[in-house]
Formats: structure tokens, C-alpha cells, sequence
């Protein structure tokens, strides 16, 4: 398992970008499936009644099917809506009809955002987050924006964030700073990664 941890950010974000867009269209549903199942058998979405993830676009592991499973078990879900000029992310519910979302329009990035009201982040029970790269102690490289480390501040302690991503994703070790949020678990194809666990072991 690769060690990035002497690698800058931008680096990081470019060979990863690289690697995950080469993920062809039939491997991300494939390996998409994997994950799903993973987090749907895991005690904490089971015991979570309000779970935010988020739209997936380009090759990002796929979240479409897990919004619908969770809307049709009838969780509140919500998703990440971005403010640009302040630079941070609000949780707002989703409305399913029990067919089709009905309250989604494209973002500023071109990603699917919900029309509403947000709720405050102490509500989630369990955050799903995408990123670049992850490692075995819960940090990632993201796109950037430092928008989903703002939002993981304002968790109440007893919500669980998951990262999704792919095998090829996970590395042993990435750079990080102090004001980054490490993530409780990281959700691949072949794993599930307890960081909480990983990083009391490093103490």
C-alpha cells in the first residue's frame, strides 16, 4: 500500500484524478454495488435514521442507489448544497416521491443540489463523503475547497463519517494539517477501515 504521506496535495489530487477517471463505466457500477452493500450491512446506517451522502458525479462511487434504498426505508436523507462566497456546506433534505427525486438542480460545480431549507449538522447520524484519497487513519485529499473538513467540525460527536471510494483510492498515509477532520470509517470494494480504531493504536 502506497505511503503519500511526503506527497503535496496536488500532486496527490492529480495522479489520483487520473487513476479514478480511468475507472471504466461498467467497473464503477460494479464496484459501486460493493460498496453499498458494505455500508447498508454496517450497524451504523442500519441504526441511522437521518444520513447525509452525497450526488455522485464523474467516477465517483456511485450514491444514487443508496439514496433511493435509504428513501424507500424510509430515512431522512440529505445532501450537500454549497455557498461560494463563504466557502462552506449546509445538510438539506431530499424529497422522493417514491420514483424520483423532486427538489434537485444543478450547483455551481455542475453537481445535483437540493432546493430547501438546511438543518443543522448536529442532526446527521452518519455522513457519507467522497474524495480523492483516502488513508488507513480517516484523513483524505478532496478537491480543495476545504468544504466537507468546515461541515465535519459541526458533527455531534456521536455521528459516524464514512468515506466511499475505491480500493485503488486507499493509501497507507496522507499529508494532513491540523485543521483537517479525519473520517470514523473508510467503505471500499474489498474493506471496511475502522480509523477511529487505527489512530488510537497510533497514540
Amino acid at each position: 500500500m502506497s505511503d503519500y504521506a511526503d506527497r503535496s496535495k496536488e500532486d496527490i489530487r492529480e495522479l489520483m484524478s487520473k487513476m479514478r477517471d480511468s475507472v471504466s463505466r461498467r467497473a464503477v457500477r460494479r464496484l459501486s454495488s460493493r460498496i453499498a452493500l458494505r455500508l447498508l450491512d454496517s450497524p451504523y446506517y442500519q441504526n441511522a435514521r437521518h444520513i447525509m451522502l452525497y450526488a455522485s458525479f464523474r467516477g465517483e462511487v456511485d450514491t444514487w442507489q443508496l439514496m433511493r434504498r435509504s428513501c424507500a426505508e424510509g430515512k431522512k436523507v440529505y445532501l450537500p448544497r454549497t455557498d461560494t462566497s463563504s466557502r462552506t456546506m449546509s445538510a438539506v433534505p431530499v424529497k422522493w416521491d417514491g420514483e424520483s427525486f423532486t427538489n434537485l438542480a444543478e450547483g455551481v460545480f455542475g453537481i445535483k443540489e437540493p432546493e430547501g431549507d438546511a438543518v443543522e449538522a448536529e442532526v446527521l447520524d452518519l455522513i457519507c463523503v467522497p474524495a480523492l484519497a483516502f488513508d488507513l487513519l480517516g484523513y483524505r485529499v478532496g478537491y480543495g475547497g476545504g468544504y466537507y473538513d468546515r461541515f465535519l467540525a459541526g458533527l455531534s460527536a456521536d455521528a459516524v463519517s464514512v468515506g466511499l471510494g475505491y480500493s485503488s483510492q486507499l493509501v497507507k498515509r496522507l499529508p494532513h494539517e491540523d485543521h483537517d477532520i479525519p473520517l470514523s470509517r473508510v467503505i471500499t470494494d474489498s474493506k471496511t477501515v475502522n480509523c477511529h480504531l487505527n489512530r488510537q493504536g497510533q497514540r
